[in-house]
């Protein structure tokens, strides 16, 4: 099973591919700093280097971490509500609104090519859990544990990569224990 996981934000992405439960490759990319002020401009072009990193890699699962105001809703299935939405900040909304044309445009790339994918959303905890860390890690310590368990040097700067790494661990727990139950997870 392939899985990628991705820890989507208004400025960085990272991202990190597992294949069958090895890590084969790690990275993250910046939102063109020329189009601070214009998030359409930003997030047309981190969509871009996504849809590459979708395309290369081909996951089977591609896992992608919930912003903090989904992660306090009681059924992610239905949409934020308008009060739900105001009450994010804008970096907030800007991060969820690219998690979810991540999570289309994976759906969008496996039916041109014949393949299904699962998308889910994976809780940052979760995600943390898996690199054996608790909400609160700083990026340092984030950076030096997954340094510590897969014995590649991350720089702390880098942390988004270590965080996706976690998301991807996760998801593909969950769909090993969905695959051994038979049950889907909520």
């Amino acid at each position: 099973m392939r899985v990628l996981g991705i820890d989507p934000g208004s400025s960085i992405v990272g991202w990190a591919c597992f294949d069958d439960g090895k890590l084969e490759d790690h990275g993250s990319f910046r939102g063109d700093p020329r189009f601070a002020e214009d998030w359409k401009r930003r997030r047309d072009g981190l969509m871009k280097q996504i849809s590459h990193i979708l395309r290369e890699k081909q996951a089977d699962v591609v896992a992608i971490e919930e912003t903090q105001v989904v992660t306090a809703r009681t059924d992610s299935r239905k949409p934020l509500s308008a009060q739900a939405v105001s009450g994010m900040n804008v970096n907030t909304r800007r991060t969820e609104e690219l998690a979810g044309m991540i999570g289309m445009e994976a759906q969008v790339q496996a039916n041109k090519a014949k393949r299904q994918v699962s998308v889910v959303r994976v809780h940052p905890a979760t995600g943390l859990a898996r690199l054996h860390l608790r909400r609160g890690a700083s990026d340092r310590q984030i950076s030096e544990r997954f340094t510590l368990i897969f014995g590649k040097k991350l720089l702390v700067k880098d942390h988004h990569e270590a965080l996706a790494a976690g998301v991807a661990m996760a998801a593909e727990q969950r769909a090993k224990m969905e695959r051994l139950t038979g049950r889907k997870s909520a």
